[in-house]
Parts: structure tokens; sequence; C-alpha cells
């Protein structure tokens, strides 16, 4: 229930604030309060973009890397899991070693495709840029406050059958400091990568599917009720399509 409490905040801040680096209206903040957003949050947000970080992380990337995982590559052989291996038979070690290499060629590219985003992009919003586990805070909902026809499941994934029990936390966040225009998978992809229980993903990523559709849900609910669209089918078909 924590994951979902934390991606429904996500999509809530998020559609709130769906296009306002250009927008000239909203249905809740006026002109003079949308000026002095841009004004206030970062045009880039998050510290992960490459400008900054240190001049020489992208030099030592691939030497780094190799460091990191030789000591992965003794601890697992300390423990049972060291039965890795690719599709090929070769070991996982062997296939990974020149990953440090290919992220410094593609650091550029990735960095304009995930924090780029030109001003206007139909997808940008105000992103919180930090929303990891130390910066979450959670509270149970009282008994009344639980919708009973909810497709959320209790462990915060939405019910593909279409039942399930309501969600049972909502969330509140902290540190706004790198907060900015940006992608809202950017804060998704985040918040999982760095905050989910492991017993909450599994090898073949149908649990990760699961809580995207549980954001992507809540995020087509939140742009109705933020007043960008009418209703959930044109938010779906004009505003946030899945794509799979």
């Amino acid at each position: 229930t924590h994951m979902c409490a934390a991606l429904n905040a996500l999509a809530r801040m998020h559609a709130f604030f769906w296009r306002t680096d250009a927008a000239q209206t909203h249905a809740f903040l006026s002109e003079e309060e949308l000026i002095e957003l841009r004004a206030a949050v970062w045009p880039r947000a998050t510290y992960w973009t490459l400008d900054r970080q240190p001049a020489t992380q992208l030099r030592d990337l691939d030497s780094n890397w190799k460091a990191t995982r030789e000591r992965f590559e003794r601890e697992l052989r300390a423990t049972s899991c060291v039965g890795f291996v690719t599709a090929g038979g070769g070991s996982l070690f062997e296939a990974s070693e020149t990953v440090g290499e290919q992220l410094a060629a593609l650091a550029k590219e990735l960095d304009d495709e995930v924090h780029g985003g030109a001003r206007g992009d139909p997808f940008r919003t105000v992103i919180h840029g930090d929303p990891k586990a130390a910066n979450l805070f959670f509270r149970e909902l009282p008994a009344n406050a639980v919708a009973s026809g909810s497709t959320l499941l209790g462990d915060g994934v939405e019910d593909r059958k279409g039942q399930g029990r309501a969600q049972q936390h909502e969330a509140g966040m902290i540190d706004f400091q790198w907060s900015g225009f940006g992608l809202c998978a950017v804060d998704v992809v985040y918040l999982i990568a760095s905050s989910c229980a492991i017993e909450e993903l599994d090898t073949s990523g149908e649990k990760e599917v699961d809580m995207l559709r549980s954001y992507h849900s809540a995020l087509l609910d939140a742009l109705v009720e933020f007043k960008h669209a009418p209703d959930r089918a044109h938010a779906e078909s004009r505003l946030a399509p899945w794509l799979d």
C-alpha cells in the first residue's frame, strides 16, 4: 500500500502541474501564479542531469563500473548466487564488462532524452525530482475515506480483473529542492528503483508493470479532477496514452 500511495501522490502532483511550463491558463492558478511558478522551480528538474554531475564522472565511469562489478562478483561468489548466465550461456559478468564504457558513450544522448524535453513538450510537468523513501511520509486512511469500489489492490497495484481492495494509505512528500520541469516518468522510475521493497519486484517485470498501471490510472483520474480533460477517455487518448 505504501508504494501505491507514493505513486498516487506523484500522479496527483504531476497532473496538477500538467504542461504549466507553457500554459497560458490553468483551472486553479492565475496567470501571475503561473509566471511565479516558472521562476521558482528548476527549468530541468532533479540533481541527476549531466550538467550537475562532477566533471570527472564521465571520465571515470568505465573504471568505476569495473571496480563495482568486481566487488559485486566477489560478493556473489561468497554466496550461493553464482549461477547467473546470459541467454548465450556465457557469464553475466563477462557480458557486463563493457557496460561502463557504453554508458559513457551514450551519456549525452540519454541525458537529452530523459531530461531534455523542450518547453511545451506535451508530457512535461513539474516533477518532484527526488521521490525516494526518505522524502515520503505515510498515514493510514480512515475507514470512511477508503472507497469500496476501488480497483487498487491492498498491496498497491491495479487489479487487471477490476476486483480488489481499496488503497489503505496516503503519502505526503518533503524536500522539493530539485523540483522543476521534466517528464513524470523520471519521478516514477526513480521511486521504484530507489525505494521499492524487493518483494514487490520480480524477474518477469509483471509487478513493475502493475505499479506503472496503478500510477497511470491515478494520473488519468487526477487529470480529470484538475480539469485538464473532461473524462478519463479524453485524458488517455489526448494527454497521457498508455504505451506498451
